[in-house]
């Protein structure tokens, strides 16, 4: 975290979110919305995929999450998510369950980017490419 104003660094927006899983139990996620702008692993990724905005998403405490956090990317065509090549990919409810949160996150963050809300129609379909 950046001392300035408590985000992340690299970070324009940061949010939790505690997950309730089925067993009774929460895991808890985090989602950012990265800087283009600045010289990292996450940022250059999005700068060569054309993404309009990127962000990471980290998940604790839920079975067989990722180790490390995981890449969201949004581009005009498609919202998207990347695994580091030696972590646990996706499960397809953990997919939803990102894709849910990643909603949420767009919905509170929307004075600081309007552009990530999704249309009515894309928010109907809720599949997040692989």
């Amino acid at each position: 975290m950046n001392g300035d104003d408590d985000l992340p660094d690299g970070a324009v927006a940061y949010r939790e979110y505690e997950v309730p899983l089925a067993s009774g139990r929460n895991a808890s996620s985090a989602f950012t919305l990265g800087k283009l702008n600045v010289d990292s692993v996450p940022a250059n990724l999005a700068k060569q995929q054309n993404a309009k905005a990127y962000g990471l998403v980290s998940i604790l405490d839920y079975p067989d999450a990722p180790q490390y956090p995981v890449v969201w990317l949004q581009t005009d065509t498609m919202l998207g998510i990347v695994v580091a090549d030696d972590d646990k990919e996706l499960s397809e409810e953990l997919r939803q369950i990102v894709g849910r949160y990643l909603m949420s996150f767009f919905n509170d963050i929307a004075e600081i980017e309007l552009s990530l809300l999704p249309s009515r129609s894309s928010r109907a379909s809720s599949e997040i490419a692989r």
